[in-house]
């Protein structure tokens, strides 16, 4: 908590988020990354290596952030 507000979760996701919220390794975690930035990108969006928008990626891969 900072400043009397409880922590949001940052708009770009790691390899880690993205293995957890798709399931996969580490390999193909890093593909996927690189296979959204590139559709950002030819949307004329920023990307940074090795991150990826987190509402891009929920909108893709219909992730709701819930199990089962």
């Amino acid at each position: 908590m900072r400043n009397g507000r409880a922590a949001s979760p940052s708009t770009l996701m790691t390899v880690e988020e993205v293995m957890a919220a798709a399931g996969v390794g580490k390999n193909t975690a890093y593909q996927i990354i690189k296979l959204l930035n590139t559709e950002l990108e030819k949307m004329g969006k920023l990307t940074f290596r090795g991150r990826v928008n987190r509402r891009f990626f929920e909108e893709r891969f219909e992730y709701n952030g819930k199990q089962g």
